[in-house]
Protein backbone atom coordinates (compact mmCIF):
# COMPACT_ATOMS: atom_id res chain seq x y z
CA UNK A 1 0.00 0.00 0.00
CA UNK A 2 1.57 3.37 -1.08
CA UNK A 3 1.77 6.31 1.16
CA UNK A 4 -0.80 8.03 -0.73
CA UNK A 5 -3.49 5.20 0.44
CA UNK A 6 -2.31 5.33 3.66
CA UNK A 7 -2.83 8.84 3.78
CA UNK A 8 -6.05 8.45 2.45
CA UNK A 9 -7.28 6.02 4.89
CA UNK A 10 -6.02 7.83 7.78
CA UNK A 11 -7.71 10.55 6.56
CA UNK A 12 -11.25 8.77 6.84
CA UNK A 13 -10.89 6.84 9.60
CA UNK A 14 -9.91 10.13 11.74
CA UNK A 15 -13.37 11.68 10.28
CA UNK A 16 -15.43 8.80 11.07
CA UNK A 17 -14.04 8.44 14.37
CA UNK A 18 -14.75 12.36 14.76
CA UNK A 19 -18.43 11.75 13.43
CA UNK A 20 -19.00 8.91 16.27
CA UNK A 21 -17.11 10.68 19.16
CA UNK A 22 -18.74 13.83 18.63
CA UNK A 23 -22.15 11.72 18.43
CA UNK A 24 -21.46 9.76 21.99
CA UNK A 25 -20.42 13.05 23.70
CA UNK A 26 -23.69 14.92 22.65
CA UNK A 27 -25.88 11.44 23.75
CA UNK A 28 -23.74 11.77 27.37
CA UNK A 29 -24.29 15.24 27.97
CA UNK A 30 -27.84 15.29 26.09
CA UNK A 31 -29.37 12.16 28.31
CA UNK A 32 -27.43 13.67 31.07
CA UNK A 33 -29.43 16.65 30.62
CA UNK A 34 -32.69 15.29 30.25
CA UNK A 35 -32.51 13.29 32.71
CA UNK A 36 -32.24 16.19 34.49
CA UNK A 37 -35.18 18.19 33.23
CA UNK A 38 -37.15 15.26 32.62
CA UNK A 39 -39.17 12.93 35.30
CA UNK A 40 -38.78 9.06 34.88
CA UNK A 41 -42.23 8.73 33.89
CA UNK A 42 -41.97 11.52 31.30
CA UNK A 43 -38.92 9.69 29.95
CA UNK A 44 -40.23 6.37 29.60
CA UNK A 45 -42.61 7.93 27.39
CA UNK A 46 -40.13 9.54 25.25
CA UNK A 47 -38.14 6.92 24.54
CA UNK A 48 -41.54 5.07 23.98
CA UNK A 49 -41.83 7.72 21.13
CA UNK A 50 -38.47 7.17 19.92
CA UNK A 51 -38.65 3.04 19.81
CA UNK A 52 -41.81 4.00 17.42
CA UNK A 53 -39.63 6.17 14.71
CA UNK A 54 -36.86 3.69 14.86
CA UNK A 55 -39.07 1.20 14.26
CA UNK A 56 -39.87 2.97 10.69
CA UNK A 57 -36.44 3.67 10.43
CA UNK A 58 -35.47 0.06 10.83
CA UNK A 59 -37.68 -1.37 8.28
CA UNK A 60 -37.79 1.44 5.59
CA UNK A 61 -34.76 3.47 5.59
CA UNK A 62 -31.45 0.99 6.52
CA UNK A 63 -32.54 -1.68 3.88
CA UNK A 64 -32.70 1.41 1.69
CA UNK A 65 -29.41 2.49 2.88
CA UNK A 66 -27.70 -0.51 2.77
CA UNK A 67 -28.33 -1.06 -0.30
CA UNK A 68 -27.34 2.07 -1.92
CA UNK A 69 -23.55 1.26 -0.06
CA UNK A 70 -23.57 -2.17 -1.68
CA UNK A 71 -24.79 -1.23 -5.40
CA UNK A 72 -23.52 2.72 -5.53
CA UNK A 73 -20.12 2.15 -6.59
CA UNK A 74 -20.88 -0.30 -9.53
CA UNK A 75 -23.87 1.40 -11.16
CA UNK A 76 -21.36 4.84 -10.69
CA UNK A 77 -18.78 3.25 -12.23
CA UNK A 78 -21.17 2.41 -15.45
CA UNK A 79 -22.30 5.73 -15.95
CA UNK A 80 -25.61 5.13 -14.81
CA UNK A 81 -25.43 7.10 -11.25
CA UNK A 82 -28.44 9.15 -12.53
CA UNK A 83 -30.64 6.17 -12.78
CA UNK A 84 -29.60 4.93 -9.71
CA UNK A 85 -30.52 8.00 -7.94
CA UNK A 86 -34.43 7.65 -9.71
CA UNK A 87 -34.40 4.12 -8.30
CA UNK A 88 -33.28 4.88 -4.61
CA UNK A 89 -35.88 7.43 -4.46
CA UNK A 90 -38.51 5.69 -5.74
CA UNK A 91 -37.85 2.75 -3.20
CA UNK A 92 -37.36 5.66 -0.58
CA UNK A 93 -41.33 6.24 -1.54
CA UNK A 94 -42.12 3.33 -1.18
CA UNK A 95 -40.26 3.43 2.16
CA UNK A 96 -42.02 6.21 3.27
CA UNK A 97 -45.34 4.57 2.16
CA UNK A 98 -44.69 1.54 3.93
CA UNK A 99 -43.78 3.69 7.36
CA UNK A 100 -47.13 5.69 6.84
CA UNK A 101 -48.98 2.09 7.43
CA UNK A 102 -46.55 1.14 10.43
CA UNK A 103 -47.80 4.48 11.63
CA UNK A 104 -51.54 3.91 11.75
CA UNK A 105 -51.41 0.40 12.97
CA UNK A 106 -48.89 0.85 15.34
CA UNK A 107 -50.93 4.29 16.89
CA UNK A 108 -53.90 2.08 16.80
CA UNK A 109 -52.45 -0.33 19.28
CA UNK A 110 -50.36 2.49 21.35
CA UNK A 111 -53.66 3.63 22.66
CA UNK A 112 -53.71 0.78 24.39
CA UNK A 113 -50.43 1.63 26.40
CA UNK A 114 -49.56 3.85 28.79
CA UNK A 115 -47.44 6.96 27.46
CA UNK A 116 -48.10 7.03 23.85
CA UNK A 117 -52.06 8.65 24.24
CA UNK A 118 -53.04 11.15 21.45
CA UNK A 119 -53.07 11.23 17.88
CA UNK A 120 -50.84 14.85 18.19
CA UNK A 121 -48.00 12.77 19.31
CA UNK A 122 -48.36 10.19 17.16
CA UNK A 123 -48.00 12.65 14.15
CA UNK A 124 -44.96 14.03 15.90
CA UNK A 125 -43.27 10.47 16.50
CA UNK A 126 -43.98 9.96 12.79
CA UNK A 127 -42.66 13.19 11.67
CA UNK A 128 -39.29 12.28 13.72
CA UNK A 129 -39.45 8.67 11.95
CA UNK A 130 -39.42 10.41 8.70
CA UNK A 131 -36.55 13.00 9.55
CA UNK A 132 -34.65 9.43 10.79
CA UNK A 133 -35.34 7.69 7.79
CA UNK A 134 -34.68 10.72 5.35
CA UNK A 135 -31.81 10.95 7.60
CA UNK A 136 -30.17 7.27 7.24
CA UNK A 137 -30.54 7.22 3.69
CA UNK A 138 -29.15 10.33 3.33
CA UNK A 139 -25.91 8.86 5.55
CA UNK A 140 -25.74 6.23 3.18
CA UNK A 141 -24.78 8.28 -0.20
CA UNK A 142 -22.12 9.85 1.86
CA UNK A 143 -20.85 6.47 3.55
CA UNK A 144 -21.38 4.59 -0.50
CA UNK A 145 -18.84 8.25 -2.31
CA UNK A 146 -16.75 7.95 0.91
CA UNK A 147 -16.96 11.45 1.43
CA UNK A 148 -16.30 10.85 4.83
CA UNK A 149 -16.03 14.56 6.38
CA UNK A 150 -19.42 15.98 4.95
CA UNK A 151 -20.78 12.68 6.65
CA UNK A 152 -18.96 13.32 9.93
CA UNK A 153 -19.91 16.99 10.00
CA UNK A 154 -23.80 16.11 9.42
CA UNK A 155 -23.54 13.18 12.02
CA UNK A 156 -22.26 15.59 14.87
CA UNK A 157 -24.31 18.53 13.80
CA UNK A 158 -27.41 16.39 14.32
CA UNK A 159 -26.85 14.60 17.08
CA UNK A 160 -25.29 17.86 18.99
CA UNK A 161 -28.25 20.31 17.65
CA UNK A 162 -30.88 17.88 18.28
CA UNK A 163 -30.56 17.26 22.11
CA UNK A 164 -29.50 21.46 22.24
CA UNK A 165 -32.04 22.81 20.42
CA UNK A 166 -34.51 20.29 22.80
CA UNK A 167 -33.00 21.55 25.71
CA UNK A 168 -33.80 25.52 24.45
CA UNK A 169 -37.15 24.37 23.86
CA UNK A 170 -37.75 23.01 27.63
CA UNK A 171 -36.42 26.10 29.20
CA UNK A 172 -38.18 28.37 26.86
CA UNK A 173 -41.13 27.41 26.79
CA UNK A 174 -41.17 25.76 30.40
CA UNK A 175 -42.47 22.66 28.86
CA UNK A 176 -41.22 19.82 30.53
CA UNK A 177 -42.85 16.98 27.98
CA UNK A 178 -42.40 14.61 25.46
CA UNK A 179 -43.42 16.75 22.13
CA UNK A 180 -40.86 19.55 23.45
CA UNK A 181 -38.00 17.68 22.78
CA UNK A 182 -39.35 15.98 19.97
CA UNK A 183 -39.98 19.18 18.51
CA UNK A 184 -36.13 19.80 18.90
CA UNK A 185 -35.56 17.09 17.02
CA UNK A 186 -37.76 17.39 14.26
CA UNK A 187 -36.30 20.60 13.48
CA UNK A 188 -32.81 19.83 13.46
CA UNK A 189 -33.55 17.32 11.64
CA UNK A 190 -35.28 18.52 8.69
CA UNK A 191 -31.94 21.38 8.05
CA UNK A 192 -29.85 17.70 8.25
CA UNK A 193 -32.26 16.66 5.83
CA UNK A 194 -31.92 19.87 3.51
CA UNK A 195 -28.25 19.26 3.60
CA UNK A 196 -28.60 15.59 2.45
CA UNK A 197 -30.66 16.42 -0.71
CA UNK A 198 -28.16 19.53 -1.65
CA UNK A 199 -25.38 16.77 -1.51
CA UNK A 200 -27.24 14.04 -3.23
CA UNK A 201 -28.23 16.90 -6.23
CA UNK A 202 -24.41 17.10 -6.65
CA UNK A 203 -23.61 13.53 -6.25
CA UNK A 204 -23.09 13.28 -10.14
CA UNK A 205 -21.12 16.10 -10.58
CA UNK A 206 -18.64 15.44 -7.56
CA UNK A 207 -15.02 14.24 -8.49
CA UNK A 208 -14.95 11.02 -6.34
CA UNK A 209 -11.93 8.76 -5.46
CA UNK A 210 -11.24 6.45 -8.13
CA UNK A 211 -10.97 3.46 -4.88
CA UNK A 212 -14.60 4.57 -4.42
CA UNK A 213 -15.36 3.25 -8.52
CA UNK A 214 -13.98 0.46 -8.30
CA UNK A 215 -16.31 -2.23 -10.41
CA UNK A 216 -17.71 -5.27 -8.27
CA UNK A 217 -16.48 -8.52 -8.86
CA UNK A 218 -19.21 -11.32 -10.01
CA UNK A 219 -16.74 -14.39 -9.88
CA UNK A 220 -17.57 -15.63 -6.56
CA UNK A 221 -20.51 -17.83 -6.14
CA UNK A 222 -22.08 -16.06 -3.75
CA UNK A 223 -22.22 -13.12 -5.96
CA UNK A 224 -25.02 -12.15 -8.81
CA UNK A 225 -24.62 -14.63 -11.71
CA UNK A 226 -23.28 -11.50 -14.11
CA UNK A 227 -22.48 -8.45 -13.94
CA UNK A 228 -25.51 -7.03 -16.28
CA UNK A 229 -28.08 -8.55 -13.71
CA UNK A 230 -27.05 -6.49 -10.77
CA UNK A 231 -27.18 -3.11 -13.27
CA UNK A 232 -31.55 -3.58 -13.00
CA UNK A 233 -33.47 -2.97 -10.15
CA UNK A 234 -34.59 -5.98 -9.26
CA UNK A 235 -30.87 -6.75 -7.69
CA UNK A 236 -31.51 -3.75 -5.40
CA UNK A 237 -34.92 -5.16 -4.59
CA UNK A 238 -33.32 -8.40 -4.19
CA UNK A 239 -30.94 -7.17 -1.81
CA UNK A 240 -32.98 -4.87 0.05
CA UNK A 241 -35.77 -7.18 0.83
CA UNK A 242 -34.72 -9.73 3.19
CA UNK A 243 -33.21 -6.83 4.94
CA UNK A 244 -36.60 -5.66 5.77
CA UNK A 245 -36.96 -8.78 8.27
CA UNK A 246 -33.77 -8.44 9.24
CA UNK A 247 -33.79 -5.13 10.06
CA UNK A 248 -37.41 -5.83 11.77
CA UNK A 249 -36.23 -8.32 13.89
CA UNK A 250 -33.01 -6.06 14.82
CA UNK A 251 -35.98 -3.58 16.14
CA UNK A 252 -37.40 -6.57 18.43
CA UNK A 253 -33.93 -7.22 19.83
CA UNK A 254 -33.14 -4.16 20.95
CA UNK A 255 -36.44 -1.79 21.39
CA UNK A 256 -39.15 -4.59 21.98
CA UNK A 257 -38.27 -4.86 25.64
CA UNK A 258 -39.32 -1.39 26.83
CA UNK A 259 -43.32 -2.25 25.57
CA UNK A 260 -42.96 -5.49 27.62
CA UNK A 261 -41.97 -3.71 30.63
CA UNK A 262 -44.51 -0.65 29.90
CA UNK A 263 -47.36 -3.76 29.71
CA UNK A 264 -46.37 -5.51 32.59
CA UNK A 265 -44.10 -3.20 34.66
CA UNK A 266 -44.57 1.02 35.06
CA UNK A 267 -43.39 4.27 32.62
CA UNK A 268 -41.14 5.19 35.29
CA UNK A 269 -39.10 2.01 35.19
CA UNK A 270 -39.18 2.20 31.23
CA UNK A 271 -37.56 5.90 31.71
CA UNK A 272 -34.74 4.50 34.02
CA UNK A 273 -34.10 1.69 31.94
CA UNK A 274 -34.22 3.11 28.42
CA UNK A 275 -32.07 6.41 30.46
CA UNK A 276 -29.15 3.73 30.98
CA UNK A 277 -29.16 1.74 28.08
CA UNK A 278 -28.14 4.88 26.02
CA UNK A 279 -25.66 5.28 28.15
CA UNK A 280 -23.99 1.95 28.47
CA UNK A 281 -25.80 -0.21 25.31
CA UNK A 282 -25.53 2.64 22.86
CA UNK A 283 -21.46 3.49 22.73
CA UNK A 284 -21.09 -0.03 21.92
CA UNK A 285 -22.62 -0.20 19.18
CA UNK A 286 -21.26 3.12 18.38
CA UNK A 287 -17.60 1.17 18.32
CA UNK A 288 -19.15 -1.31 16.08
CA UNK A 289 -20.80 1.22 13.74
CA UNK A 290 -17.56 3.02 13.96
CA UNK A 291 -15.58 -0.22 12.59
CA UNK A 292 -18.57 -0.66 10.09
CA UNK A 293 -18.85 2.42 8.57
CA UNK A 294 -15.03 3.10 7.83
CA UNK A 295 -14.49 -1.08 7.01
CA UNK A 296 -17.62 -1.49 4.71
CA UNK A 297 -17.53 0.48 1.65
CA UNK A 298 -13.56 -0.53 1.02
CA UNK A 299 -14.18 -4.18 2.00
CA UNK A 300 -16.77 -3.77 -1.15
CA UNK A 301 -13.96 -2.21 -3.05
CA UNK A 302 -11.23 -4.91 -2.44
CA UNK A 303 -13.76 -8.13 -3.12
CA UNK A 304 -14.95 -6.01 -6.51
CA UNK A 305 -11.58 -7.29 -7.83
CA UNK A 306 -11.50 -10.70 -9.21
CA UNK A 307 -7.27 -10.95 -8.68
CA UNK A 308 -7.67 -9.95 -5.41
CA UNK A 309 -8.78 -13.37 -3.33
CA UNK A 310 -6.09 -13.21 -0.99
CA UNK A 311 -6.30 -9.69 -0.14
CA UNK A 312 -10.18 -10.40 0.29
CA UNK A 313 -9.34 -13.18 3.31
CA UNK A 314 -6.73 -10.97 4.77
CA UNK A 315 -9.70 -8.20 5.25
CA UNK A 316 -12.37 -10.65 6.53
CA UNK A 317 -9.65 -11.95 8.64
CA UNK A 318 -9.29 -8.51 10.01
CA UNK A 319 -12.74 -8.24 10.67
CA UNK A 320 -12.58 -10.82 13.04
CA UNK A 321 -10.13 -9.88 14.72
CA UNK A 322 -11.93 -6.96 15.28
CA UNK A 323 -15.05 -8.59 16.48
CA UNK A 324 -13.27 -10.75 19.18
CA UNK A 325 -11.45 -7.07 19.80
CA UNK A 326 -14.86 -5.92 20.71
CA UNK A 327 -15.05 -8.76 22.65
CA UNK A 328 -12.21 -7.93 24.72
CA UNK A 329 -13.08 -4.80 25.40
CA UNK A 330 -16.44 -5.51 26.56
CA UNK A 331 -15.01 -7.82 29.25
CA UNK A 332 -12.78 -5.86 30.32
CA UNK A 333 -15.04 -2.57 30.88
CA UNK A 334 -17.85 -5.37 32.52
CA UNK A 335 -15.64 -6.31 35.38
CA UNK A 336 -14.43 -2.24 36.07
CA UNK A 337 -18.41 -1.07 35.65
CA UNK A 338 -19.25 -3.64 38.79
CA UNK A 339 -16.97 -1.74 40.89
CA UNK A 340 -17.68 2.08 38.85
CA UNK A 341 -21.35 2.08 38.31
CA UNK A 342 -22.72 3.82 41.35
CA UNK A 343 -19.77 6.85 40.74
CA UNK A 344 -20.82 6.92 37.06
CA UNK A 345 -24.46 7.22 37.33
CA UNK A 346 -23.94 10.21 39.60
CA UNK A 347 -21.62 11.86 36.51
CA UNK A 348 -24.03 10.77 33.75
CA UNK A 349 -27.59 10.68 35.25
CA UNK A 350 -29.99 12.51 37.28
CA UNK A 351 -30.55 12.28 40.54
CA UNK A 352 -34.29 10.97 40.25
CA UNK A 353 -32.59 8.47 37.81
CA UNK A 354 -29.54 7.19 39.69
CA UNK A 355 -31.18 4.42 41.45
CA UNK A 356 -31.19 2.73 37.77
CA UNK A 357 -27.35 2.56 37.87
CA UNK A 358 -26.73 -0.53 38.62
CA UNK A 359 -27.96 -1.44 35.22
CA UNK A 360 -24.76 0.05 33.70
CA UNK A 361 -22.80 -3.45 33.98
CA UNK A 362 -25.20 -5.39 32.62
CA UNK A 363 -26.44 -3.28 29.60
CA UNK A 364 -22.93 -2.70 28.14
CA UNK A 365 -22.00 -6.79 28.52
CA UNK A 366 -25.31 -6.91 26.14
CA UNK A 367 -24.22 -3.84 24.03
CA UNK A 368 -20.57 -5.54 23.73
CA UNK A 369 -22.12 -8.74 22.69
CA UNK A 370 -24.64 -7.05 20.00
CA UNK A 371 -21.98 -5.15 18.47
CA UNK A 372 -19.72 -7.99 18.12
CA UNK A 373 -22.44 -9.89 16.68
CA UNK A 374 -23.03 -7.42 13.87
CA UNK A 375 -18.89 -7.14 13.11
CA UNK A 376 -19.31 -10.70 12.53
CA UNK A 377 -22.38 -10.80 10.23
CA UNK A 378 -20.43 -7.67 8.08
CA UNK A 379 -19.34 -10.65 6.28
CA UNK A 380 -22.15 -11.86 5.16
CA UNK A 381 -23.57 -8.52 4.22
CA UNK A 382 -20.43 -8.34 1.98
CA UNK A 383 -20.96 -11.93 0.42
CA UNK A 384 -24.90 -10.61 -0.20
CA UNK A 385 -26.45 -13.03 1.94
CA UNK A 386 -28.86 -11.20 2.89
CA UNK A 387 -31.91 -14.24 3.29
CA UNK A 388 -29.28 -15.94 5.54
CA UNK A 389 -29.08 -12.33 8.02
CA UNK A 390 -32.68 -12.40 7.98
CA UNK A 391 -33.25 -16.01 9.28
CA UNK A 392 -30.85 -15.56 11.39
CA UNK A 393 -32.50 -12.63 12.98
CA UNK A 394 -35.38 -13.46 13.06
CA UNK A 395 -34.39 -16.99 15.39
CA UNK A 396 -33.11 -13.92 17.70
CA UNK A 397 -36.14 -11.86 17.48
CA UNK A 398 -38.34 -14.88 18.30
CA UNK A 399 -36.04 -15.84 21.25
CA UNK A 400 -36.43 -12.34 22.40
CA UNK A 401 -40.08 -11.64 22.42
CA UNK A 402 -40.91 -14.86 24.54
CA UNK A 403 -37.94 -14.07 26.81
CA UNK A 404 -38.63 -10.38 27.05
CA UNK A 405 -42.76 -11.10 28.26
CA UNK A 406 -41.25 -13.93 30.54
CA UNK A 407 -39.16 -12.02 32.30
CA UNK A 408 -41.10 -8.30 32.20
CA UNK A 409 -44.40 -10.65 33.57
CA UNK A 410 -42.64 -12.53 36.39
CA UNK A 411 -39.68 -9.90 37.26
CA UNK A 412 -40.48 -6.69 35.58
CA UNK A 413 -37.09 -4.42 35.75
CA UNK A 414 -35.14 -7.54 36.81
CA UNK A 415 -36.18 -9.79 34.68
CA UNK A 416 -36.35 -7.39 31.94
CA UNK A 417 -32.72 -6.70 32.15
CA UNK A 418 -32.12 -10.55 32.77
CA UNK A 419 -33.67 -11.13 29.42
CA UNK A 420 -31.52 -8.40 27.37
CA UNK A 421 -28.35 -10.14 28.66
CA UNK A 422 -29.76 -13.57 27.92
CA UNK A 423 -30.85 -12.85 24.31
CA UNK A 424 -27.37 -10.61 23.41
CA UNK A 425 -25.43 -13.51 24.93
CA UNK A 426 -27.79 -15.82 22.61
CA UNK A 427 -27.32 -13.32 19.65
CA UNK A 428 -23.22 -13.47 19.93
CA UNK A 429 -23.43 -17.61 20.20
CA UNK A 430 -26.27 -18.33 17.59
CA UNK A 431 -23.91 -15.90 14.87
CA UNK A 432 -20.68 -17.61 15.65
CA UNK A 433 -22.38 -21.37 15.38
CA UNK A 434 -24.57 -19.69 11.95
CA UNK A 435 -20.84 -18.52 10.95
CA UNK A 436 -19.22 -21.88 11.17
CA UNK A 437 -21.88 -24.15 9.61
CA UNK A 438 -21.99 -21.45 6.38
CA UNK A 439 -18.26 -21.85 6.27
CA UNK A 440 -18.41 -25.29 6.35
CA UNK A 441 -21.17 -25.48 3.57
CA UNK A 442 -19.18 -22.56 1.57
CA UNK A 443 -18.13 -24.79 -1.06
CA UNK A 444 -21.81 -25.52 -2.23
CA UNK A 445 -23.42 -22.93 -0.99
CA UNK A 446 -25.53 -20.97 -4.00
CA UNK A 447 -26.81 -17.05 -4.00
CA UNK A 448 -29.50 -16.37 -1.48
Amino acid sequence: MNSKAIQRLTGEAFWVAAGLVSSVIALLIGTRSLTGLLSPTEYGKLALCISFATLMMQVCGNPISMAIVRFFSLWHQEGRLNLFLTECLRFTGYGLGIASLIFVTLTGIGFFFDGLPGLHLGLTVFGFACVLTLNRIGNAFEDAARKRRFRAILQGAFEIGRFLLAILLIIILDSYRTPTVLYGFITVGLIIVGFHAWFIGRLSTLPLPSSALQPLSFSDPVSFPDRSNALKPDAIRSYALPLIISNGSIWVVMMAERWALTHYGNISDVGGYAAVYQLAFMPMLFISNFLILFFEPILYQITGKSDNESNTDKALKLNRYLALSILGVTGIIFVSMLFLYPAVGKVLLGIEFRGYAWLFPWLLLAGGCFAASQQFLLKLTIELRTRSIALLWSGVAATAVISYIAGACFWQLDGILGAVVLVNLSLLTFTILFMGRIKRTNASFTTD
